[in-house]
């Protein structure tokens, strides 16, 4: 059985993961912890009833150490990973295609396997940045500076 690209670039994304030096592995695994104690805590308290403080002791890290890796409380809603692997499918797209065609194409491969594999997390980061106006004015800087970014370079290599 063959394996479909978006899954092959996850595969490749997971490798890339576990090549990186013990000290990066365990910053994203601290992202990654942070993230999850933020989301529960989120879930059961609400946004706005949710300290960066109570996130902390949650995660048993200090407020240092979240600043460190999320600028502000929003970003830990709002940043994920995703970005490199959605880099990589559009570039396999088929050169054939417009930038525009080929990003509709790399949508339709990769959010399917994304949300089944991060259903529960990406529902809760969905509904949080859907509901809290804070964090849909952030998403909307986020996609701007970086995600609108990314895509406005691949279309540039794409077209030349």
């Amino acid at each position: 059985m063959s394996t479909s690209l978006p899954e092959r670039a996850l595969e490749r994304f997971e490798e890339h993961l576990q090549g990186l030096p013990l000290r990066e592995r365990k910053k994203l695994r601290t992202r990654r912890a942070i993230q999850e104690h933020a989301l529960r805590l989120f879930t059961e308290r609400g946004y706005g009833a949710t300290t960066v403080e109570q996130i902390c002791a949650a995660a048993e890290i200090s407020p240092s150490t979240f600043f460190r890796y999320f600028p502000t409380k929003e970003d830990v809603v709002i940043d994920d990973e995703y970005d490199p692997i959605l880099m990589e499918v559009f570039r396999k797209q088929p050169p054939e295609l417009s930038p525009l065609e080929a990003l509709r194409a790399t949508l339709r491969e990769l959010f399917p396997y994304i949300y089944e594999h991060e259903r529960e997390p990406m529902s809760q980061r969905t509904r949080l940045m859907l509901s809290e106006p804070a964090l849909s004015a952030r998403l909307f800087e986020s996609m701007r500076t970086g995600t609108q970014g990314a895509l406005a370079e691949l279309a540039a290599e794409r077209s030349g």
